[in-house]
């Protein structure tokens, strides 16, 4: 048995989008919820009364680059008003799940919300599905992630898609590279008419900013 990649679109829509099996994206929430919950229930008592939205807001990110400044590759934000750090949308949380940061091999995978992310993450290198997975939506995921299920008609739009990422990646890794030529043949220029080390560092400490901005475009791109 092979999986597909659920990182690529098409298969994650394919997974957790079919309103027909909608088992694997309730599982899925669910865990995320409770995972907060868990962290949170501390705190309750300590709170005070505060503005409610009465149904919470959840924004999940899944993404393959490093964001945060959390050490763990899973996290929780809230917004808060930035002068006086008061927090009045307890209701709207924000969670990032950063699978870089995930390095879990199978035999450590206790919660579910690990076992969810090893699948997301690792499914495309599995041939079976693991043995620790007893959650019908987890097992119900991998079962849709077996491409021999699939019509013909999706296994090419999967396949399209991922063509359509790498030709993405190829591409900004070649702007990047431009780059830095362009960037050492300026340098190159400078030195030759007899700019000095401290006015050409100024000059590209310069430039900094918008070479920063093109990587952070390029990083959004799942790499391959």
């Amino acid at each position: 048995m092979n999986f597909v990649d659920v990182r690529n679109d098409v298969a994650f829509h394919k997974i957790f989008g079919n309103p027909n099996k909608p088992v694997p994206l309730v599982s899925f929430l669910n865990e995320r919820m409770q995972q907060y919950q868990r962290r949170d229930c501390s705190t309750q008592t300590e709170r005070k009364e505060s503005f409610s939205l009465h149904l919470p807001s959840y924004f999940i990110s899944i993404i393959d680059f490093n964001f945060t400044q959390n050490p763990n590759y899973f996290s929780t934000h809230q917004t808060m008003d930035l002068e006086t750090g008061e927090n009045l949308l307890q209701d709207v949380k924000y969670f990032f799940i950063e699978l870089r940061k995930f390095d879990k091999q199978e035999h450590e995978l206790l919660m579910m919300v690990d076992k969810w992310t090893y699948f997301i993450k690792n499914a495309k290198n599995l041939h079976v599905i693991p043995s620790n997975v007893d959650d019908e939506g987890l097992r119900t995921a991998y079962l849709d992630a077996d491409p021999q299920t699939w019509t013909k008609a999706e296994r090419t739009a999967y396949d399209d898609f991922g063509i359509y990422l790498t030709d993405i990646v190829m591409r900004e890794n070649f702007l990047v590279r431009q780059g830095k030529q362009e960037k050492e043949t300026a340098i190159l220029s400078m030195h030759d008419e007899g700019f000095s080390l401290a006015q050409i560092a100024k000059v590209t400490k310069k430039n900094r900013g918008g070479n920063q901005r093109s990587h952070c475009k390029a990083s959004l791109i799942p790499p391959r």
